[in-house]
């Protein structure tokens, strides 16, 4: 599943110029479409004249890579009469529709994306247009070996002739439907969108950008923004350096903002929820919460955050909410389930980052805390770190352990969430 290999394009570049040299000169073998030879393009690209910008920018995008990859110049047209050959972007044409049944986009996930070769032509193609920018990217970076590593440099092979198999039937679903890093490299959006990075968390963490149109197209099933506690809550209720959790007035206020912003958004009420970033001494009516849910306080936070969401969901059905799990809230309560509109987001700022977290002896207590919220929340999200928190400027030496990190999160179907915390300062 290609997130995976999104994460490792961003943080271990040096190794990946490496792959690009197999396929550099000599003959195309005998089960292969020749895209281009001798500088000469074989194909045109081809999208319906209906389709969106992001489709447009995909086809014209692709264009320009292949003629850099390949010497040659590659002609993107709307016109399906054209004789030659075609790589075919998007769905909304005549001819993605003729091979609708082998394209078959109801088993295409979220941004995912099917390559097809049929009868000589190339199909790329997503149920939705970010999917279909995606496989373009995809296309370039996996089989062509163009590697965007940050977002003033990028490996762009030689490739002749510039070949692709003639029996190509790859569906790629994404193992994480909502993907973001945090740092300064991708506040390039060219850059995150060509490493699948589909998250926009805006709220204190992108509000301050404009994005071009033609790749305007982020995720909406993650967290958007981010409120604390006591941003939304009156003063009157701060309890304890939090809130008072228990009081239903509280939850009325706190359910009042989400609806009131919700319909003033105008896009999917998804949205964060989170406590303050210090302790709390809680109020008794939350400790005895707590105490008879295992002795921990993430079991208030969870009752009133889903209580709210359900308020929110009166008005707004689809709405979803998530909370941290995170310092004294880390630990999962007992007897207590939580609703697949509630994302639980993992934040284990305790960890030792230079192991995994489920290394059962260096991040015992971490892994114990994955394994509870895995068994009582069908909806998790993790805010990892890949951030040297005593010097910015120095690396973080924590990639086998993020690689194994990220792994084990997209082998897991409670994940829908991957926001990792970089440099972003620097």
């Amino acid at each position: 599943m290609y997130f995976r290999k999104i994460i490792s394009v961003l943080f271990l570049l040096a190794p990946l110029t490496l792959f690009s040299a197999c396929r550099t000169s000599g003959q195309a073998a005998p089960q292969e479409l020749v895209l281009a030879s001798g500088g000469v393009a074989h194909y045109v690209i081809y999208y319906g004249a209906g389709e969106s910008q992001i489709v447009e920018h995909a086809a014209l995008e692709l264009g320009q890579w292949l003629d850099e990859i390949s010497g040659a110049s590659f002609t993107v047209t709307t016109d399906e009469t054209v004789s030659q050959p075609k790589i075919i972007i998007g769905r909304n044409n005549p001819r993605t529709q003729a091979v609708a049944d082998q394209m078959d986009f109801s088993a295409i996930e979220g941004d995912g994306f099917r390559i097809l070769t049929r009868n000589g032509d190339v199909y790329i193609a997503g149920a939705i247009d970010r999917g279909t920018l995606y496989g373009v990217y995809h296309l370039l970076d996996i089989y062509f070996g163009v590697h965007w590593l940050s977002p003033d440099f990028t490996f762009v092979p030689s490739l002749d002739p510039l070949t692709i198999a003639s029996s190509v039937n790859d569906l790629q679903n994404p193992s994480v439907p909502y993907r973001e890093i945090f740092s300064a490299d991708t506040d390039d959006a060219y850059f995150r969108q060509h490493n699948r990075l589909n998250g926009n968390r805006g709220g204190t963490h992108r509000e301050y950008l404009d994005y071009p149109e033609e790749i305007d197209t982020w995720s909406l099933e993650g967290p958007w923004g981010d409120a604390n506690f006591q941003e939304i809550v009156g003063e009157v209720y701060h309890r304890g350096g939090q809130i008072d959790v228990m009081n239903p007035a509280v939850r009325m206020q706190a359910a009042a903002y989400f609806i009131d912003r919700a319909g003033n958004d105008g896009r999917k009420p998804w949205y964060a929820f989170s406590h303050e970033d210090r302790g709390w001494d809680p109020d008794e009516d939350s400790q005895a919460f707590a105490d008879d849910h295992g002795g921990v306080l993430s079991a208030p936070i969870v009752d009133m955050v889903t209580d709210i969401a359900n308020q929110v969901r009166e008005v707004y059905p689809e709405a979803h909410l998530s909370t941290s799990a995170y310092q004294w809230s880390f630990q999962p309560p007992m007897s207590m389930t939580v609703p697949d509109y509630v994302m639980i987001e993992i934040a284990p700022i305790t960890a030792d980052f230079g192991y995994p977290y489920t290394d059962t002896v260096r991040n015992a207590d971490i892994n114990d805390a994955f394994n509870g919220w895995l068994a009582i929340a069908p909806s998790l999200g993790v805010w990892d770190y890949n951030a040297n928190f005593q010097n910015y400027l120095q690396p973080l030496p924590n990639l086998d352990a993020m690689f194994t990190n990220i792994q084990y999160f997209a082998g897991l179907d409670n994940f829908k969430s991957y926001f990792g915390e970089g440099s972003y300062g620097t």
